[in-house]
């Protein structure tokens, strides 16, 4: 690794089991790392603390109390990949919870081998492939997703040689996604390390589709909504989508298209980074740090950033000032009611210190952030929101609900801005509880109207007025549920 990079590798040999047990392109990355795990301090002693770490050793651990366990990721990755069929090598525990998923996007293949005690001891290579061989005459897929989970991966099944054996065989993509709840407790290390696989499978090229982007997601409903909410203003500017990532193509239509995007964006830096730093190792597609477009402030850099690699940087500044004009006389008046109150936030890393920065716009003081999948580019937005902002809240990382409970009984906030599983430890006080992922499902959320849109809705909640306007936050359309035919018209 090059002495000038910000980030450097230790020249000792690396202890770090998350290192050592090999995340799939981990040793490809420069500057993506992350360094997370329990804390609790002020947020200005915890980004010296971590960068610290971050700059010392390459962390890539990753464990929370809310979160699903690594294969959940390559499920959430092959979901709407078109033709796909997921085999969920484990016992029928493990898809079950799955299951969940389904329903949100309508029919798709899931088939569990089922493995049972006998397997537990004695292996289940041979229901693998017994499965395999059923999927592939029923189904005709475009591709398959074997997905290991901790029974399979405790019998060590080769995967690997049945899924090679097989697809040479029939002349189909079988990807064997190798982890395991016991391995990485996050679906999110899941989610990186699985489109890695996904991305080895593809190659370089020349051609690309001018001004397009790959935009990468996960197939979550609420987080859609900030591709649709934020696709209108790159449009504006002349800048197209290659793909929704991996949303309405096929394996194929995937594997050749996803090279010819001009530029990889995330909408989110704690789900993505490192797919997009490996992207640009492997395929050569540059691609360019942007926050999570949630707040003025961050939808600014995340439009600007993105026009600036294309040379539209002034075309960007002009519908930046008429859309920040637009809402203006909104946000003053939600800011004239909000002023000083005070809020305790709880999000992953890209939508927390979103919502910290755009309740500092709305003339908020921020007491507390508690941290859920920490992401590299978290340390370096928290640092320059210290600094411009002056406010410094407690940082509470990886919290439990018990953790929770007890610091909002103690700081007694006027708001609580978190999760929905969060609702229930602070149920007992008086703080107004939102959950922003419900606000996301019913209202614009990201872009200039999203903020506006949220602000309101915030004071609604204040000032008790959300049942008689609840009919202005419930959407009769999701545009995300007619999301390939919005994409193809664009």
């Amino acid at each position: 690794m090059d002495e000038d990079k910000e980030i450097q590798a230790p020249k000792e040999k690396i202890e770090d089991a998350f290192f050592t047990m090999g995340f799939h392109g981990f040793d490809r990355l420069e500057k993506e790392f992350r360094a997370d795990g329990w804390y609790y301090a002020r947020a200005s002693d915890f980004v010296e603390a971590k960068q610290e770490i971050i700059s010392t050793k390459p962390h890539n651990c990753l464990s929370s109390n809310e979160t699903a366990c690594w294969t959940l990721g390559p499920l959430m990755l092959t979901l709407l990949i078109k033709d796909s069929v997921i085999v969920c090598h484990g016992p029928t525990a493990c898809s079950s919870y799955w299951y969940n998923f389904l329903g949100m996007y309508g029919p798709k293949v899931m088939i569990s081998t089922q493995l049972n005690d006998r397997d537990a001891f004695l292996g289940g290579g041979a229901k693998l492939r017994e499965t395999l061989l059923e999927v592939i005459e029923s189904y005709k897929p475009g591709m398959v997703a074997v997905v290991e989970t901790c029974v399979s991966s405790i019998t060590k099944d080769d995967l690997n040689g049945i899924c090679a054996e097989l697809e040479q065989a029939h002349q189909i993509p079988i990807i064997p996604f190798r982890g395991s709840g016991f391995r990485y407790p996050n679906w999110v290390i899941g989610f990186e390390e699985g489109f890695n696989m996904i991305i080895d499978r593809m190659k370089r090229s020349e051609e690309k589709n001018e001004r397009s982007i790959n935009f990468l997601n996960t197939p979550l409903v609420f987080h859609w909504r900030a591709f649709f909410e934020i696709l209108p203003y790159l449009q504006r500017l002349g800048i197209k989508i290659n793909t929704h990532t991996l949303s309405f193509l096929t394996f194929q239509e995937m594997i050749e298209r996803y090279p010819r995007g001009a530029l990889n964006v995330t909408r989110c830096p704690g789900q993505g980074l490192q797919c997009t730093e490996y992207a640009e190792k492997v395929l050569g597609i540059p691609y360019v740090r942007v926050p999570t477009p949630l707040s003025i402030k961050y939808t600014e850099q995340f439009i600007q950033k993105i026009a600036d690699f294309f040379g539209l940087s002034a075309e960007a500044e002009a519908l930046i000032q008429e859309e920040k004009a637009r809402i203006a006389p909104r946000i003053d008046k939600a800011r004239a009611k909000l002023q000083s109150k005070r809020v305790a936030i709880a999000a992953a890393s890209g939508k927390n210190i979103a919502l910290a920065q755009f309740a500092t716009e709305l003339g908020m003081e921020v007491i507390y952030l508690g941290l859920y999948k920490t992401d590299p580019m978290f340390h370096d937005l928290l640092r320059d929101w210290i600094h411009s902002t002056g406010q410094d809240p407690e940082v509470q990382g990886e919290a439990s609900n018990y953790e929770i409970e007890a610091s909002m009984y103690r700081l007694k906030p006027d708001f609580y801005w978190g999760l929905p599983e969060d609702r229930t430890s602070i149920g007992r006080l008086e703080t107004i509880r939102l959950d922003h992922i419900g606000v996301a499902m019913n209202r614009e959320h990201y872009g200039f109207e999203g903020a506006a849109q949220f602000a309101e809705y915030v004071v609604d909640l204040m000032e008790n007025r959300m049942l008689r306007n609840w009919g202005k936050y419930f959407r009769r359309h999701y545009p995300q549920l007619s999301g390939e035919g919005f994409l193809r018209k664009s």
